[in-house]
């Protein structure tokens, strides 16, 4: 089932992309391998994501960066499938810091990961087309919102994240 929920992602993206690879699962089981960027200046959130994201082995995470300047270079040298990026960033803040990234690698998808829970950050993360999940609720949500993500479904985005 997960296999066929895969290829229905990335059907014509299969092969080796230099810093990180996209296949569709064969037959054999060869798992999809989906990138992820970490932005948040603070280093126990990133090692909490990490922590999250580990029981997941087709998600790799490739970089991470703790202000949004870094993000956004990073971001652009990596070109992630996911960037999972902290709204409060230092240098530039993380909505301004996704909307640059999404310029510059449309592919990426954006899921916030913030402290803050009121309706004025999540709808602005929504308007900046990216999924939206607050800390506390990061252990059960962020692989979701992750997933719906790469599905680009933005109506599972408005209702649930």
């Amino acid at each position: 089932m997960v296999g066929a929920f895969w290829r229905l992602i990335f059907p014509p993206l299969v092969g080796d992309y230099g810093v990180f690879r996209i296949a569709t699962p064969d037959i054999k089981g060869q798992s999809v391998s989906v990138t992820i960027f970490i932005a948040d200046d603070y280093a126990g959130w990133r090692g909490k994501v990490r922590e999250i994201l580990k029981n997941h082995p087709e998600w790799q995470i490739v970089g991470e960066a703790s202000d949004g300047l870094d993000a956004v270079a990073r971001a652009d040298q990596l070109r992630p499938d996911i960037a999972i990026m902290d709204i409060g960033l230092p240098r530039l803040n993380g909505i301004t810091a996704a909307m640059l990234i999404r310029q510059k690698s449309p592919q990426t998808a954006i899921v916030f990961l913030s402290g803050y829970s009121d309706d004025y950050f999540r709808q602005a993360a929504l308007d900046a087309g990216a999924a939206y999940v607050v800390k506390a609720q990061a252990v059960t949500d962020l692989p979701d919102a992750i997933t719906a993500a790469l599905s680009r479904d933005t109506q599972i985005w408005r209702r649930r994240y």
